[in-house]
């Protein structure tokens, strides 16, 4: 699935990169969720080298061994926080925010099965047209920092 970038519709992570960034980092999301997790830099399709090393250094993809392991807010590796959209294939969100941020980025219904970090009890969020529809369990909070500030996003997670 291609999707175009719509900067009337920018996200924070997106607040520092060009409209061409933006639209190859969610050229490669797409691809890490088709793929089913790690993207082999030689398999990527539709973005250049230059592009994979521009989002590297601005640090919003990791690479490692010749392969993308995340692009925010998409885990190429297993975490406890699945992220379920309603149409296509489930992934790994990097921390508990960033689920709850790809309904958003991917513009789909998403369920979230995660557990507590500390408790280890577990979490089931639906997200719908935008909106939180239900959760569990009840009195669920999640702890947000603003992240502008933060050169590697993936230390603070």
């Amino acid at each position: 699935m291609k999707r175009k970038f719509d900067a009337e519709n920018a996200l924070n992570i997106e607040e520092k990169l060009s409209c061409e960034e933006c639209s190859a980092r969610l050229a490669i999301i797409d691809q890490m969720i088709d793929n089913g997790g790690v993207l082999d830099l030689d398999k990527i399709e539709g973005v250049s080298e230059k592009m994979v090393k521009s989002l590297s250094d601005k640090k919003v993809i990791a690479v490692s061994d010749g392969n993308i392991v995340y692009a925010y807010p998409v885990s190429g590796l297993k975490t406890m926080h699945c992220v379920k959209p309603l149409s296509g294939d489930s992934f790994y969100a990097m921390c508990a925010v960033d689920s709850l941020g790809a309904a958003f980025t991917l513009g789909k219904d998403v369920t979230i099965d995660s557990m507590c970090a500390v408790c280890g009890e577990p979490i089931h969020i639906e997200i719908r047209e935008g909106k939180l529809k239900s959760y569990s369990p009840e009195g669920l909070c999640v702890t947000h920092m603003d992240l502008r500030s933060s050169s590697d996003w993936a230390l603070t997670c």
